[in-house]
């Protein structure tokens, strides 16, 4: 490929899909368990913990997570730019925190949604009109792969350019970008400074 990167710059050694696992543990298990809990007492009558629930779905912030994961990307386009100078360092690691900061939130969204999900399936639905519990039943779960594949994909941007465990904290492809051509790096940062904000944004909505 260009510049010698290669498909193994794709694959950093810190990629470690048992952290993508802990962390759905961690952050969205939680938030499913808690969903449908507490969802479960309303159904029943028992309204004691409605302001859990309201919590817990002002927990699913399109917003926030939108602006999040612009913020971050934008930090990765401007340290694109300028990877050349040692400030490009604390950019890349600016960046690298913010987008697992947003992972993280998107992960605890997307247990809520996929406890709403599963109360909804459960109880929300009349008993004679047995075609929306197959019509969801089919399409809840392709929309929540979809949120989890688009959250996930933060995740694995921060790993592909940060690594704290090299001396300059450069991950390889990150290395061979720094041999780019300046004109061709601005090119390049556009993706992260426009492009990749303007599609996760449509996408959200």
């Amino acid at each position: 490929m260009w510049w010698g990167i290669s498909e193994s710059d794709f694959k950093p050694k810190q990629l470690n899909r048992n952290d993508l696992l802990i962390n759905l543990a961690i952050w969205a298990l939680p938030g499913f368990v808690s969903f449908v809990f507490f969802g479960y007492l309303k159904v029943k009558g028992i309204n004691y913990f409605n302001y859990i629930l309201k919590a817990l779905n002002e927990g699913v912030s399109v917003y926030l997570w939108n602006v999040m994961g612009t913020i971050g990307l934008i930090f990765l386009g401007i340290a694109i730019i300028f990877i050349k100078e040692r400030v490009s360092q604390g950019i890349l690691k600016q960046s690298n925190n913010i987008l697992l900061n947003t992972f993280k939130a998107g992960l605890l969204a997307f247990g809520v949604l996929a406890g709403k999900a599963f109360i909804i399936l459960l109880y929300d639905f009349h008993p004679h009109i047995w075609w929306q519990k197959w019509f969801f039943g089919i399409m809840l779960p392709i929309m929540l792969l979809a949120v989890l594949i688009i959250n996930s994909f933060l995740w694995y941007i921060s790993i592909l350019i940060y690594n704290p465990n090299m001396p300059n904290q450069k991950t390889s492809i990150m290395e061979k970008i720094e041999s780019i051509p300046a004109l061709y790096r601005v090119s390049f940062s556009t993706i992260f400074l426009i492009v990749l904000p303007i599609v996760i944004t449509i996408i959200k909505r």
